[in-house]
């Protein structure tokens, strides 16, 4: 009898402590899994290369979003960022047309279109110490974000200006632009970076805000598109996208992919983009008559 009593007290003591060791567990095992799941998927924002206008670096089309892209990646944004080099460049006429801008940040919760639109080499009436210049050199920028359901959301102009020492030589005048053209988008990203990550809605997890049209969440994959013989123009949707071989971003749904070369019959197919896709047709040669 005395065992009989004693073993239930045994077993009492034993589920009490396993009671204990599961609260304390508990705890920190909702914290790990309410932590995978708050983690976001990366949201992406491409950079078109920049339209120089009078700027005569022909190397910063491709440098100045590449910069930028880096100051995003720097800071820790809660977005991922791209450099699309295969989109038409920032002063490219495609990008006046709303609907053609929304088609090319297809894929992209915004894509980045950076435009030189001057330099100006004038009097800076804010300078009041005697060892700099009369004149500096004043480089103009426009950076907008588009959005591929509601169109431009945001567009701002930033100037970067050059103030020439006096003891300076005349040195490099295209040296002296990058310099100004650099202080420009410096500004610029600053204020970029604030309005991007203003519009990210951790709770929702998602980009746009409540206003828009939800986002459709399709990840951009890098299609290679090349043709035999290469040399080829590419146009996706009737947008050209460069040379054949070249690697397009694009989403997984169907593209209309068309190749032109001179002398050649013109290559166009409905094509289902999946990831690692190759495209490479044997372009037909026309026949002389």
């Amino acid at each position: 009898m005395q065992n009989t009593r004693y073993y239930p007290n045994i077993l009492g003591l034993g589920s009490l402590m396993a009671l204990v060791i599961l609260c304390v567990a508990a705890p920190v095992q909702a914290e790990e899994a309410s932590g995978s799941e708050q983690a976001p998927p990366e949201r992406t924002v491409i950079f078109a290369p920049a339209g120089l206008g009078p700027f005569k670096d022909k190397d910063a089309d491709k440098r100045i979003p590449r910069e930028m892209v880096d100051y995003v990646k720097r800071n820790k944004a809660k977005f991922e960022a791209r450099l699309a080099e295969t989109l038409p460049n920032g002063d490219d006429d495609i990008w006046k047309d709303a609907d053609t801008a929304r088609r090319m940040s297809s894929g992209a919760h915004f894509a980045i279109v950076t435009t030189v639109e001057s330099l100006e080499s004038k009097r800076n009436n804010l300078l009041v110490n005697k060892k700099y210049k009369k004149k500096s050199l004043f480089a103009k920028i426009t950076v907008r974000a588009i959005n591929p359901d509601a169109g431009e959301m945001w567009s701002k102009s930033f100037t970067g200006i050059l103030n020439e020492k006096r003891s300076e030589p005349e040195g490099d005048a295209l040296g002296k632009e990058k310099q100004a053209v650099q202080k420009a988008y410096a500004k610029c990203m600053d204020a970029l970076l604030k309005w991007l990550n203003s519009k990210y809605d951790a709770e929702n997890n998602r980009f746009p805000p409540a206003k828009m049209k939800p986002i459709k969440e399709l990840p951009l994959m890098d299609i290679k598109i090349t043709s035999i013989p290469p040399g080829g123009k590419i146009f996706v949707d009737d947008i050209e996208r460069g040379l054949t071989p070249t690697v397009v971003p694009l989403t997984a749904r169907e593209w209309t992919i068309k190749i032109e070369r001179q002398g050649y019959e013109t290559w166009v197919k409905k094509v289902k983009i999946s990831p690692e896709m190759v495209i490479q047709p044997a372009l037909k040669p026309i026949e002389k008559k």
